[in-house]
Formats: structure tokens, sequence, C-alpha cells
């Protein structure tokens, strides 16, 4: 019913901690995607991260706020001490 980006971020249920949830995005007919992410918090973080990435494509402000964020996690996984 759109012919926007979709994407589907299953979140944690009580019964079978979203497996449930996750199994039901991925069967879709051709030409309907559904890009789904991870369970749970994880997965909308990551949600989010890519809408930013899809609306930074007509938006310079937007590009620039994720790019300053995407270095920052570069940086600092640069400087994290491995066990």
């Amino acid at each position: 019913m759109t012919s926007w980006p979709v994407l589907g971020v299953p979140m944690e249920s009580a019964a079978r901690n979203g497996m449930d949830l996750l199994l039901s995005m991925g069967p879709r007919s051709a030409g309907i995607p559904v890009a789904t992410r991870t369970i749970g918090q994880p997965g909308a973080i990551n949600a989010a991260l890519w809408a930013a990435a899809i609306v930074a494509l007509g938006h310079p402000e937007i590009k620039a706020a994720r790019n300053d964020f995407r270095a920052a996690q570069t940086k600092k996984v640069a400087e994290a001490k491995l066990p």
C-alpha cells in the first residue's frame, strides 16, 4: 500500500521472544520487499540508522549527522580495549 521502503522490526514478545514476529516478516511476495531487522531494541536502533541513511540521500543535514555518528562509532571501536 506504499511505495516507500518498509523496515520491519520484530518486537520481543512474551510467547516466543519475538521469533514468531520475525518469521512472519520474512515470507513476502516477490516485488514487496521488507528490510527486516533483528528482534527488539538492537533491531529498532539499526532500523533507525537504516531509515536515516535512506532519508540522508535527499537531505544534506541528515547525511552530515549520520556521517558524524558513524565516525564516532568507528573511533569508539578503534579505541576499545579487547580482553
